[in-house]
Protein backbone atom coordinates (compact mmCIF):
# COMPACT_ATOMS: atom_id res chain seq x y z
CA UNK A 1 0.00 0.00 0.00
CA UNK A 2 2.79 2.37 0.82
CA UNK A 3 4.66 1.70 -1.90
CA UNK A 4 1.49 1.87 -4.17
CA UNK A 5 0.98 5.36 -2.51
CA UNK A 6 4.62 6.71 -2.87
CA UNK A 7 4.27 6.22 -6.97
CA UNK A 8 0.87 7.66 -7.14
CA UNK A 9 3.08 10.84 -5.56
CA UNK A 10 5.96 10.16 -7.77
CA UNK A 11 3.56 10.43 -11.35
CA UNK A 12 1.83 13.17 -9.34
CA UNK A 13 5.07 16.09 -7.88
CA UNK A 14 5.69 17.82 -10.40
CA UNK A 15 1.77 19.01 -10.21
CA UNK A 16 1.74 19.74 -6.52
CA UNK A 17 0.67 22.99 -5.32
CA UNK A 18 -0.12 24.86 -2.76
CA UNK A 19 -3.98 26.05 -3.51
CA UNK A 20 -4.80 27.77 -0.05
CA UNK A 21 -4.08 28.82 3.60
CA UNK A 22 -5.68 29.71 6.67
CA UNK A 23 -4.91 31.53 9.96
CA UNK A 24 -6.50 31.31 13.34
CA UNK A 25 -6.11 33.34 16.40
CA UNK A 26 -7.79 31.62 19.35
CA UNK A 27 -8.39 33.08 22.67
CA UNK A 28 -7.09 30.35 25.25
CA UNK A 29 -7.85 31.86 28.66
CA UNK A 30 -5.22 34.88 29.29
CA UNK A 31 -3.32 34.11 25.92
CA UNK A 32 -4.06 33.88 22.16
CA UNK A 33 -2.71 31.09 19.80
CA UNK A 34 -1.66 30.89 16.53
CA UNK A 35 -2.96 28.45 14.32
CA UNK A 36 -2.23 27.61 9.95
CA UNK A 37 -3.31 25.64 8.09
CA UNK A 38 -1.86 25.42 4.48
CA UNK A 39 -3.78 23.09 1.73
CA UNK A 40 -2.99 21.52 -1.61
CA UNK A 41 -6.37 20.11 -1.91
CA UNK A 42 -9.44 19.66 1.04
CA UNK A 43 -7.74 16.06 1.77
CA UNK A 44 -4.03 16.56 2.36
CA UNK A 45 -3.30 19.48 4.32
CA UNK A 46 -1.04 20.82 7.26
CA UNK A 47 -1.08 22.45 10.36
CA UNK A 48 1.36 24.19 12.53
CA UNK A 49 1.25 26.22 15.95
CA UNK A 50 3.24 29.12 14.97
CA UNK A 51 2.03 30.90 18.61
CA UNK A 52 4.24 33.91 19.50
CA UNK A 53 5.31 34.81 23.15
CA UNK A 54 5.66 38.40 24.48
CA UNK A 55 5.65 39.48 21.28
CA UNK A 56 3.53 40.92 18.35
CA UNK A 57 0.62 39.08 17.35
CA UNK A 58 -0.86 41.15 15.14
CA UNK A 59 2.39 41.12 13.38
CA UNK A 60 3.36 37.63 13.03
CA UNK A 61 -0.47 37.15 11.50
CA UNK A 62 0.24 39.95 9.17
CA UNK A 63 3.90 38.50 8.43
CA UNK A 64 2.04 35.29 7.81
CA UNK A 65 -0.74 36.38 5.66
CA UNK A 66 2.08 37.27 3.41
CA UNK A 67 4.76 34.67 3.49
CA UNK A 68 1.40 32.46 2.69
CA UNK A 69 0.55 34.66 -0.25
CA UNK A 70 3.35 34.53 -2.12
CA UNK A 71 4.03 30.36 -1.87
CA UNK A 72 0.58 29.95 -3.05
CA UNK A 73 0.89 27.52 -6.69
CA UNK A 74 4.78 26.92 -5.31
CA UNK A 75 5.14 22.82 -5.07
CA UNK A 76 4.97 21.88 -1.09
CA UNK A 77 7.49 19.37 -1.28
CA UNK A 78 10.07 22.20 -2.46
CA UNK A 79 10.45 22.93 0.80
CA UNK A 80 13.97 24.81 0.04
CA UNK A 81 13.09 26.48 -2.21
CA UNK A 82 10.06 28.00 -0.16
CA UNK A 83 12.47 28.46 2.85
CA UNK A 84 14.67 30.75 0.45
CA UNK A 85 12.22 32.48 -1.20
CA UNK A 86 10.93 34.07 1.23
CA UNK A 87 14.07 34.23 3.38
CA UNK A 88 15.66 36.07 0.75
CA UNK A 89 12.49 38.20 0.52
CA UNK A 90 13.12 39.62 3.72
CA UNK A 91 16.64 39.56 4.46
CA UNK A 92 17.30 42.93 5.19
CA UNK A 93 14.78 42.37 8.17
CA UNK A 94 15.77 38.87 9.21
CA UNK A 95 15.01 37.22 12.26
CA UNK A 96 11.86 37.99 15.03
CA UNK A 97 8.71 37.49 13.73
CA UNK A 98 9.85 37.14 10.27
CA UNK A 99 11.99 33.67 11.02
CA UNK A 100 8.70 32.86 13.05
CA UNK A 101 6.76 32.90 10.34
CA UNK A 102 8.49 30.99 7.94
CA UNK A 103 9.01 28.01 10.43
CA UNK A 104 5.18 28.31 10.85
CA UNK A 105 5.12 27.83 7.60
CA UNK A 106 7.64 25.11 6.72
CA UNK A 107 6.22 22.77 9.90
CA UNK A 108 2.99 22.82 7.54
CA UNK A 109 4.85 21.52 4.79
CA UNK A 110 6.45 19.07 6.57
CA UNK A 111 2.81 17.73 7.71
CA UNK A 112 1.60 17.90 3.94
CA UNK A 113 4.91 15.74 3.15
CA UNK A 114 4.14 13.38 6.30
CA UNK A 115 0.45 13.03 4.55
CA UNK A 116 1.33 12.18 1.11
CA UNK A 117 3.71 9.60 2.26
CA UNK A 118 0.45 8.09 5.00
CA UNK A 119 3.77 8.32 8.02
CA UNK A 120 4.21 10.03 11.10
CA UNK A 121 6.33 12.97 11.00
CA UNK A 122 8.85 11.25 12.88
CA UNK A 123 9.21 8.31 9.96
CA UNK A 124 10.58 11.11 7.75
CA UNK A 125 13.64 12.02 9.77
CA UNK A 126 14.97 8.39 10.98
CA UNK A 127 12.94 8.38 13.51
CA UNK A 128 12.03 6.69 16.32
CA UNK A 129 14.34 6.34 18.20
CA UNK A 130 12.29 6.47 21.22
CA UNK A 131 8.30 7.14 21.36
CA UNK A 132 7.89 7.62 25.08
CA UNK A 133 9.43 10.84 25.83
CA UNK A 134 9.38 12.69 29.41
CA UNK A 135 7.92 15.80 29.93
CA UNK A 136 8.41 18.11 32.61
CA UNK A 137 5.64 20.48 34.38
CA UNK A 138 6.12 23.79 33.23
CA UNK A 139 5.14 26.83 35.16
CA UNK A 140 4.80 24.41 37.67
CA UNK A 141 2.90 26.94 40.70
CA UNK A 142 3.04 30.52 38.60
CA UNK A 143 0.76 29.59 36.80
CA UNK A 144 -2.08 28.93 39.55
CA UNK A 145 -0.35 32.17 41.39
CA UNK A 146 -0.78 34.24 38.05
CA UNK A 147 -4.78 32.96 37.11
CA UNK A 148 -8.09 32.48 38.44
CA UNK A 149 -10.32 29.91 39.56
CA UNK A 150 -12.34 30.49 35.85
CA UNK A 151 -9.67 28.25 34.54
CA UNK A 152 -10.49 24.52 35.78
CA UNK A 153 -7.88 24.69 38.45
CA UNK A 154 -7.31 25.08 42.21
CA UNK A 155 -5.29 28.56 42.55
CA UNK A 156 -2.38 29.67 45.19
CA UNK A 157 -3.02 32.43 46.79
CA UNK A 158 -0.40 31.95 50.13
CA UNK A 159 2.24 29.86 51.19
CA UNK A 160 -0.72 27.08 52.51
CA UNK A 161 -1.87 26.98 49.27
CA UNK A 162 1.79 26.93 47.55
CA UNK A 163 2.25 23.47 50.08
CA UNK A 164 -0.84 22.44 49.15
CA UNK A 165 0.01 22.03 45.57
CA UNK A 166 3.14 20.65 46.03
CA UNK A 167 1.33 17.53 47.44
CA UNK A 168 -0.75 17.63 44.34
CA UNK A 169 2.42 17.70 42.38
CA UNK A 170 3.99 14.39 44.76
CA UNK A 171 0.25 12.40 43.21
CA UNK A 172 0.88 13.23 39.39
CA UNK A 173 3.80 11.18 38.73
CA UNK A 174 5.96 14.10 37.49
CA UNK A 175 9.52 13.72 37.79
CA UNK A 176 10.47 17.07 36.56
CA UNK A 177 8.99 20.86 37.62
CA UNK A 178 9.94 23.90 36.30
CA UNK A 179 9.33 27.01 37.95
CA UNK A 180 9.56 30.57 38.18
CA UNK A 181 10.07 33.56 40.30
CA UNK A 182 7.97 33.81 43.23
CA UNK A 183 8.07 36.09 46.02
CA UNK A 184 6.34 36.37 49.63
CA UNK A 185 4.47 39.18 50.48
CA UNK A 186 4.41 40.36 54.01
CA UNK A 187 0.73 39.19 54.25
CA UNK A 188 2.34 35.29 52.68
CA UNK A 189 0.28 36.42 49.35
CA UNK A 190 2.47 35.35 46.35
CA UNK A 191 3.33 37.70 43.76
CA UNK A 192 5.13 36.00 40.32
CA UNK A 193 7.63 38.54 39.26
CA UNK A 194 8.75 38.68 34.88
CA UNK A 195 10.65 41.87 34.53
CA UNK A 196 12.22 40.98 31.68
CA UNK A 197 9.34 40.21 29.71
CA UNK A 198 7.08 43.81 31.06
CA UNK A 199 9.40 46.60 31.72
CA UNK A 200 8.55 48.44 35.11
CA UNK A 201 11.17 50.40 36.56
CA UNK A 202 9.86 49.93 40.19
CA UNK A 203 10.17 45.92 40.06
CA UNK A 204 13.02 45.74 38.87
CA UNK A 205 14.97 48.34 41.24
CA UNK A 206 13.53 46.29 44.04
CA UNK A 207 14.89 43.18 42.62
CA UNK A 208 18.48 44.34 42.12
CA UNK A 209 18.81 43.59 46.05
CA UNK A 210 19.89 40.59 48.16
CA UNK A 211 16.52 41.07 50.47
CA UNK A 212 14.49 40.26 47.76
CA UNK A 213 16.48 37.21 46.41
CA UNK A 214 16.50 35.97 50.11
CA UNK A 215 12.90 35.95 49.63
CA UNK A 216 12.86 34.22 46.48
CA UNK A 217 15.56 31.21 47.77
CA UNK A 218 12.96 30.91 50.80
CA UNK A 219 10.06 30.25 48.31
CA UNK A 220 12.51 27.60 46.52
CA UNK A 221 13.45 25.80 49.70
CA UNK A 222 9.74 25.00 50.95
CA UNK A 223 8.91 24.04 47.43
CA UNK A 224 11.60 21.73 47.75
CA UNK A 225 10.97 20.98 51.22
CA UNK A 226 7.68 20.00 50.14
CA UNK A 227 8.05 17.86 47.06
CA UNK A 228 8.98 14.33 46.97
CA UNK A 229 12.47 14.08 47.06
CA UNK A 230 12.61 11.99 43.68
CA UNK A 231 11.04 15.04 42.08
CA UNK A 232 13.99 17.72 40.67
CA UNK A 233 13.00 21.00 40.30
CA UNK A 234 14.00 23.64 37.10
CA UNK A 235 14.57 27.45 38.18
CA UNK A 236 13.54 29.18 34.99
CA UNK A 237 15.22 32.75 35.72
CA UNK A 238 14.68 33.84 32.03
CA UNK A 239 16.29 37.23 31.20
CA UNK A 240 14.86 39.24 34.77
CA UNK A 241 17.90 39.36 36.62
CA UNK A 242 21.13 41.64 36.61
CA UNK A 243 24.08 39.90 36.24
CA UNK A 244 25.27 40.92 39.73
CA UNK A 245 22.23 39.40 41.53
CA UNK A 246 22.64 36.44 39.29
CA UNK A 247 25.95 35.76 40.50
CA UNK A 248 24.55 36.13 44.34
CA UNK A 249 21.86 33.75 43.81
CA UNK A 250 23.98 31.04 42.09
CA UNK A 251 25.99 31.34 45.29
CA UNK A 252 23.24 30.80 47.54
CA UNK A 253 21.88 28.05 45.60
CA UNK A 254 25.18 25.54 46.03
CA UNK A 255 23.43 22.91 48.00
CA UNK A 256 19.88 23.37 46.47
CA UNK A 257 20.81 21.13 43.47
CA UNK A 258 18.11 21.70 40.94
CA UNK A 259 18.02 19.72 37.97
CA UNK A 260 19.23 22.84 35.69
CA UNK A 261 19.06 27.03 35.95
CA UNK A 262 17.71 28.44 32.71
CA UNK A 263 18.71 31.81 32.03
CA UNK A 264 18.60 33.56 28.72
CA UNK A 265 21.02 36.45 27.20
CA UNK A 266 21.74 37.79 23.60
CA UNK A 267 25.24 37.53 24.28
CA UNK A 268 26.62 34.17 25.08
CA UNK A 269 29.63 35.37 26.95
CA UNK A 270 27.35 36.38 30.00
CA UNK A 271 26.10 32.60 30.23
CA UNK A 272 29.75 31.76 29.94
CA UNK A 273 30.50 33.81 32.48
CA UNK A 274 28.22 32.65 34.89
CA UNK A 275 28.88 28.79 34.36
CA UNK A 276 29.20 26.73 37.57
CA UNK A 277 29.99 23.53 37.78
CA UNK A 278 27.68 23.02 40.68
CA UNK A 279 24.69 22.62 38.40
CA UNK A 280 23.90 22.44 34.78
CA UNK A 281 23.24 25.81 32.70
CA UNK A 282 20.54 26.16 29.91
CA UNK A 283 19.96 28.21 27.67
CA UNK A 284 18.89 29.71 24.05
CA UNK A 285 14.97 28.78 24.10
CA UNK A 286 14.53 32.66 22.18
CA UNK A 287 17.29 32.06 19.09
CA UNK A 288 16.25 31.12 16.21
CA UNK A 289 18.59 29.62 13.77
CA UNK A 290 21.73 27.59 13.97
CA UNK A 291 23.83 30.37 13.78
CA UNK A 292 22.32 32.09 16.95
CA UNK A 293 22.40 28.94 18.59
CA UNK A 294 26.71 27.87 17.50
CA UNK A 295 28.42 30.20 19.73
CA UNK A 296 26.41 28.78 23.12
CA UNK A 297 26.83 25.90 21.84
CA UNK A 298 30.85 25.55 20.75
CA UNK A 299 32.33 28.00 23.94
CA UNK A 300 30.62 25.47 26.36
CA UNK A 301 28.52 28.43 27.59
CA UNK A 302 25.97 26.21 27.78
CA UNK A 303 25.10 22.07 29.50
CA UNK A 304 21.25 21.93 28.09
CA UNK A 305 20.48 23.47 24.64
CA UNK A 306 16.84 24.88 24.58
CA UNK A 307 14.86 24.35 21.27
CA UNK A 308 11.27 25.71 20.85
CA UNK A 309 10.30 23.96 17.37
CA UNK A 310 7.53 26.02 17.09
CA UNK A 311 9.78 29.37 16.36
CA UNK A 312 13.35 27.31 14.79
CA UNK A 313 11.60 25.11 12.46
CA UNK A 314 11.48 21.25 13.19
CA UNK A 315 14.15 21.12 10.29
CA UNK A 316 16.71 23.48 11.24
CA UNK A 317 15.93 22.26 15.07
CA UNK A 318 16.84 18.91 13.80
CA UNK A 319 20.19 20.76 12.95
CA UNK A 320 20.52 22.20 15.92
CA UNK A 321 20.64 19.05 17.89
CA UNK A 322 22.49 17.11 15.70
CA UNK A 323 25.38 20.05 16.14
CA UNK A 324 24.86 19.98 19.81
CA UNK A 325 25.59 16.56 19.50
CA UNK A 326 29.05 16.94 18.69
CA UNK A 327 29.25 18.81 22.01
CA UNK A 328 27.67 15.98 23.77
CA UNK A 329 25.05 18.52 24.69
CA UNK A 330 21.43 17.51 25.32
CA UNK A 331 18.46 19.05 24.37
CA UNK A 332 15.09 20.87 26.09
CA UNK A 333 12.23 21.52 24.23
CA UNK A 334 10.29 24.33 25.18
CA UNK A 335 6.58 24.05 24.86
CA UNK A 336 4.47 26.75 26.10
CA UNK A 337 1.67 25.66 24.01
CA UNK A 338 -1.00 23.94 22.60
CA UNK A 339 -1.63 19.80 22.15
CA UNK A 340 -0.39 20.69 18.61
CA UNK A 341 2.70 22.36 19.95
CA UNK A 342 3.46 19.96 22.13
CA UNK A 343 3.43 17.13 19.17
CA UNK A 344 5.42 18.77 17.21
CA UNK A 345 8.07 18.89 20.12
CA UNK A 346 7.35 14.93 20.48
CA UNK A 347 7.81 14.49 16.96
CA UNK A 348 11.54 16.02 17.38
CA UNK A 349 12.39 14.45 20.64
CA UNK A 350 11.41 10.87 19.16
CA UNK A 351 14.36 11.86 15.95
CA UNK A 352 17.10 12.87 17.78
CA UNK A 353 19.41 10.78 20.29
CA UNK A 354 20.22 13.30 22.47
CA UNK A 355 16.49 14.94 23.94
CA UNK A 356 16.72 15.37 27.79
CA UNK A 357 12.69 16.39 27.58
CA UNK A 358 10.15 18.22 26.71
CA UNK A 359 8.37 20.81 28.91
CA UNK A 360 4.31 20.64 29.04
CA UNK A 361 2.21 22.85 30.64
CA UNK A 362 -0.37 21.01 33.04
CA UNK A 363 -2.05 23.44 33.98
CA UNK A 364 -3.50 24.84 31.22
CA UNK A 365 -7.19 26.68 29.98
CA UNK A 366 -9.83 24.18 29.95
CA UNK A 367 -10.35 26.02 26.40
CA UNK A 368 -7.56 23.60 24.99
CA UNK A 369 -9.14 20.55 24.81
CA UNK A 370 -11.48 22.36 22.63
CA UNK A 371 -10.07 22.74 19.79
CA UNK A 372 -8.78 18.95 19.42
CA UNK A 373 -10.64 16.36 18.42
CA UNK A 374 -8.19 13.91 20.40
CA UNK A 375 -6.20 13.89 23.79
CA UNK A 376 -2.98 13.38 23.91
CA UNK A 377 -1.93 10.35 25.35
CA UNK A 378 0.31 11.19 28.58
CA UNK A 379 0.79 9.52 31.75
CA UNK A 380 2.46 10.29 34.59
CA UNK A 381 4.76 12.63 33.44
CA UNK A 382 5.79 10.79 30.22
CA UNK A 383 3.67 11.13 26.13
CA UNK A 384 3.27 8.19 24.25
CA UNK A 385 3.75 8.52 20.38
CA UNK A 386 1.57 6.55 18.17
CA UNK A 387 1.77 5.76 14.39
CA UNK A 388 -0.71 8.05 13.60
CA UNK A 389 -0.24 9.74 10.19
CA UNK A 390 1.50 13.85 10.48
CA UNK A 391 1.83 15.30 14.01
CA UNK A 392 -0.84 13.15 15.10
CA UNK A 393 -3.49 15.47 16.47
CA UNK A 394 -6.66 16.38 14.64
CA UNK A 395 -7.64 20.14 15.22
CA UNK A 396 -11.55 20.58 15.72
CA UNK A 397 -11.68 22.84 12.67
CA UNK A 398 -15.55 23.95 13.71
CA UNK A 399 -14.29 24.99 16.81
CA UNK A 400 -11.49 27.43 15.87
CA UNK A 401 -13.66 28.44 12.31
CA UNK A 402 -15.11 31.68 14.30
CA UNK A 403 -10.99 32.20 14.99
CA UNK A 404 -10.05 32.59 11.47
CA UNK A 405 -8.45 35.99 10.50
Amino acid sequence: MLLQHSNIYLRMNKNLKIKNFNIYRVPVGWKDWVFLKISINDEIYGFSDCTDANGSIDGLISVLRKFCSTIVDMNPLETENIRQTLFRTSRQSSGGINSKAISGILNCLIEIKSKLFRLPVYSLYGGPVRKTIDLYWSHCFTTRIRQNHSHGFKVIKNLKDLKDSCGLVNKSGYKTVKTNIILSNNDESLTVVSPGFKYSTSEEDSLNSKEKIDNYIRILNIIKENLNENIEIIIDINMHFPKNILKYLFSSLVNFNPKWIEVDSDNWEVIKNLKNQKFPLASCEKKLSLLEFMPFISSGAIDICIIDVRWTGFEESLRIANFCNLFNIKVGLHNSGSNLSTMMAAHLGASITNLNSVEYDVDESSIRENIFKNTLDIEKGKIVLSDAIGWGVEINEEFIAKYAQ
